[in-house]
């Protein structure tokens, strides 16, 4: 349901997608699985938080609730959990220009997942949260240190969700430095694989 659900996402279908999430966490609560249930909540957030930050951020506080549960039976878990819910957070509080709080979170998600093998994607999105924010505050050398950092873990964990916007960061980095072909060819890849995934956003 997780995995139907994010594709409807990845396409923008949001309706869809809060659908197949709400139907993983109503089937996680009735079997009484913490982990499923601190996961469809974190995917509800995800896919809230768009729409309404206030919807996003309660759903990601009952996940982080979730996974503070499994703390004494299941601690990576928790942990690797906690962080994807600061990192939705983070994401969100952007949105509401609390940048230093922001900023803070994602140093948070990074000192967690550096060093450790990250399949979720989190990672990369901490460091282009990061790219955006010194973006915004105009700090252009941080800023490019970590949307280029982003991109590895992007391109590392074939986060093709994620791909289209970095390489459009990378195509705007290269065009500011004056490499126009280089430039033009990150564009290049961010729509081709933005149309391959059916992803509307990106396109």
């Amino acid at each position: 349901l997780l995995q139907k659900g994010w594709a409807s996402l990845v396409r923008d279908d949001e309706n869809e997608a809060f659908n197949y999430f709400w139907q993983a966490f109503k089937k996680a609560q009735k079997n009484k699985n913490t982990e499923d249930k601190a996961e469809s909540l974190l995917y509800l957030g995800i896919c809230s938080y768009g729409s309404s930050s206030e919807n996003g951020l309660r759903y990601v506080t009952q996940s982080l609730s979730e996974y503070k549960k499994l703390e004494s039976t299941f601690p990576e878990i928790a942990k690797n959990g906690r962080s994807r819910c600061l990192q939705l957070i983070s994401t969100i509080y952007s949105r509401q220009k609390k940048y230093s709080e922001a900023i803070r979170l994602s140093r948070e998600v990074i000192a967690n997942f550096e060093g450790s093998k990250d399949e979720t994607g989190t990672l990369g999105l901490a460091y282009n949260s990061l790219g955006t924010l010194y973006e915004i505050r105009k700090k252009i050398d941080s800023s490019d240190y970590f949307f280029n950092k982003a991109l590895i873990e992007f391109e590392k964990n074939k986060s093709n969700a994620y791909l289209p916007t970095i390489y459009i960061k990378k195509g705007n980095i290269e065009k500011r430095k004056g490499n126009k072909k280089v430039s033009f060819e990150f564009y290049q890849k961010a729509s081709l694989l933005a149309e391959k995934t059916e992803n509307k956003q990106a396109q």
